[in-house]
């Protein structure tokens, strides 16, 4: 679950991570 960045939210995974757009 944590590993989902979408799950989380966009804006974290901004920050955290880079989704591959």
């Amino acid at each position: 679950m944590k590993t989902n960045p979408t799950t989380s939210g966009p804006a974290v995974s901004t920050r955290r991570k880079k989704p591959r757009t």
